[in-house]
């Protein structure tokens, strides 16, 4: 049985061969129109009433998934704290994992994203304001300061989420995951949470501009609690196992999640586990 969406999308009834181009048109100057008017209230919000600048940001969110035509199934929330911090950490196939798992999460969270998306007019001024990590990549150093500033910063009244891939998958399958989660998640004393997100890269295919309205599934595992001390076996554990549970969610959507191995980190001289 198809679980209830906790969220439906708006969708135009045409015959499929033509609903996603009009979709597309339809969608995007509602979500340019959205942005421009709850962008720079985000920004506000920020220094004159902080309180409700999340659920102007869920509200934002949750208006990209209407305007889309996307449904969102929600799965394992009521095992988290609406009061409490946690590391969220998933896997990545859209844009749209963006909007969906900020709209399933029952508490405040900041992600972990890559500099380019800082530089979206309105989106990026918004991002920097809430507290986004943004990070280079390329950069390992200036990555390391920028997650160093976090826990010293906005990781102390809002969760944090990770997509441990580091980029999107284009064919589903699950890539390596890094330690940064497991290493914030030590050093803060907070559980990692282990998310999968799955029917995303139909919607909006990595490498097109193609919109299909579809249902994007979030799938919360239970939270994992980290040991007390910050060691490279226990990163090396936190991360086996939460990208084991990611993998096992992903198999229930039967998503073709990819037998696991180990691999090097591409970015820096650590290494990454995908599951064993």
């Amino acid at each position: 049985m198809n679980p209830q969406a906790r969220y439906k999308g708006l969708r135009i009834p045409l015959p499929q061969a033509i609903q996603g181009q009009a979709q597309l048109a339809f969608a995007t100057p509602m979500v340019v129109g959205q942005s421009l008017i709850l962008g720079p209230l985000v920004t506000a919000l920020t220094g004159l009433f902080p309180p409700i600048q999340d659920p102007v940001l869920k509200a934002w969110m949750r208006g990209v998934l209407l305007w889309s035509g996307v449904d969102l199934v929600v799965e394992g929330d009521e095992q988290l704290d609406p009061q409490g911090r946690y590391v969220f950490v998933s896997n990545h196939q859209s844009h749209f994992d963006v909007p969906c798992v900020s709209s399933a999460l029952p508490v405040p969270v900041r992600f972990v994203a890559k500099r380019s998306l800082a530089k979206i007019p309105v989106f990026g001024a918004a991002m920097r304001a809430v507290g986004t990590v943004v990070i280079d990549r390329d950069d390992r150093s200036d990555t390391m300061r920028r997650l160093k500033d976090a826990q010293r910063g906005v990781a102390q009244r809002c969760s944090l989420h990770f997509f441990a891939e580091g980029t999107r998958s284009q064919d589903g399958q699950l890539r390596p995951f890094k330690k940064g989660a497991a290493a914030m998640a030590l050093a803060l004393q907070i559980p990692l949470v282990p998310v999968a997100v799955s029917g995303t890269r139909h919607i909006y295919p990595k490498g097109t501009v193609k919109l299909k309205p579809g249902t994007g599934y979030v799938s919360i595992g239970r939270p994992i609690p980290p040991g007390r001390e910050d060691t490279a076996e226990e990163r090396s554990r936190l991360t086996r196992e939460v990208r084991a549970e990611v993998q096992r969610m992903l198999l229930q959507h039967g998503e073709p999640v990819d037998e696991p191995n180990l691999e090097r980190d591409p970015v820096g001289h650590q290494e990454v586990l995908r599951g064993r």
